[in-house]
């Protein structure tokens, strides 16, 4: 008898429990009342997320009470998941927290809203993405504005330092050449740039150099030259000179001068019996002339004569040409022969026997006495003081005369007068 008494019991009891969705007991009237997490009638629903549910008879969900989350199902108490964290906030019935937006921040736990949770922005310079719970100082190379999500890169020519609320542009001589420039850069030597946000700097112009982290190129001092970008001059070599500043390249000297120096603004003339070819660091003494040879404008004649020595275009030298002889006088004209004013001038010998004043008479009688004489008719004849001549040349010594005499007419020789 006390069996089936215990037996029944238990029937009833399970029968009881099934009735309330095995999530809960049912009494002998019917009534559930349900396990901690779940709700209903039958105790036949799990409490859903963002609430709570405690059970019990005529058991309901009840929404997470305001900063508070409730992120999973079958919560039992009011305190849910916990309290919203800080940087973000959570209205009532809250699944998950609402982050704080994009540059501004919560410091405080549990806000129910955001005016409540969001209570700081973030300054210039300054940054913070969603849920942040402080802002974030720009690196350099950036900057921000207030309340800002994000830092911004400085544009080329520009640069920034740490936490800055703006860009600064590269000053002159300076570049900066991609974006998010921590600093600007220096021109390197033989370059320079001229305006404020450089992205570049230029090349300097031939003639021109400059050291690092110039707004403009200096012009090479005279004496110097430089190719493009040179970050300083050279200097002329030897055999050259650089007269004006800003040369591009150095000139060679010309014939006749000369400059063993580096760094020469102009070039030494030749002195003396010496002489120099294009591009010369030294002056060569001049050769003699061959014995036989005469200079003249054109060629070195067999007549005996000697050459003044000046520059060696003036120098007869064997099988060459002279150039651009100098007056003559009567010392370089040997024995028996005179200095006449042609072209250039030239020795020339007169006719046996002839006095310095037939010479003189032959001047002012006119080209047929001249050819008497033994003087190219036309030829403009300076008789020179014959004291200086040598034994043969004619006239007593120290006479002291010179006659300029000026005769029209082609040239033509004695021989072919008298032809």
């Amino acid at each position: 008898m006390r069996f089936h008494s215990v037996f029944a019991a238990m029937t009833v009891a399970a029968l009881a429990k099934g009735d309330c969705g095995g999530h809960g007991t049912c009494d002998a009237s019917g009534v559930c009342t349900c396990d901690a997490g779940w709700y209903g009638q039958q105790c036949e629903s799990q409490c859903p997320a963002g609430h709570y549910c405690t059970g019990g008879k005529d058991a309901v969900a009840k929404p997470c009470p305001e900063g508070t989350y409730g992120s999973q199902e079958g919560l039992t108490t009011s305190a849910c998941s916990g309290p919203c964290p800080a940087g973000s906030f959570c209205p009532e019935g809250s699944l998950t927290p609402t982050s704080c937006p994009a540059g501004t921040f919560g410091s405080k736990a549990g806000a129910p809203t955001e005016d409540k949770a969001c209570t700081g922005i973030c300054d210039p310079g300054t940054f913070s993405t969603a849920g942040a719970t402080s802002c974030t100082p720009c690196e350099a190379g950036t900057f921000s504005e207030t309340r800002a999500g994000t830092c911004t890169d400085c544009k080329e020519g520009t640069w920034s330092g740490m936490q800055s609320h703006a860009c600064t542009d590269c000053v002159e001589g300076t570049f900066s050449a991609t974006p998010g420039s921590p600093s600007c850069s220096p021109c390197a030597a033989g370059t320079f740039s001229t305006s404020p946000r450089a992205t570049s700097c230029e090349s300097c112009a031939a003639g021109h150099h400059s050291s690092e982290g110039q707004s403009a190129c200096d012009p090479c001092p005279a004496g110097t030259w430089s190719d493009e970008h040179a970050a300083q001059c050279s200097p002329c070599p030897a055999g050259s000179h650089a007269a004006s500043t800003g040369s591009a390249g150095c000139t060679e000297c010309e014939a006749g001068t000369f400059m063993a120096d580096l760094g020469a603004i102009d070039c030494t003339p030749c002195e003396g019996a010496t002489y120099s070819a294009n591009g010369a660091s030294s002056c060569t003494p001049c050769p003699d002339c061959t014995d036989d040879r005469e200079c003249t404008k054109d060629s070195c004649n067999p007549a005996g004569g000697a050459c003044e020595h000046e520059y060696i275009e003036r120098c007869c030298t064997n099988e060459s040409q002279c150039q651009d002889l100098d007056p003559c006088t009567i010392d370089v004209c040997e024995p028996t022969r005179r200095c006449s004013h042609v072209v250039d001038p030239v020795c020339w010998e007169p006719d046996a026997g002839s006095s310095d004043a037939e010479l003189a008479d032959a001047g002012d009688a006119g080209p047929d006495a001249q050819i008497e004489a033994g003087i190219d008719a036309g030829a403009t004849v300076a008789v020179y003081d014959l004291g200086g001549c040598a034994s043969g040349a004619g006239g007593p010594a120290g006479a002291g005369t010179l006659a300029m005499l000026s005769l029209l007419g082609g040239w033509l020789g004695l021989a072919r007068r008298r032809g």
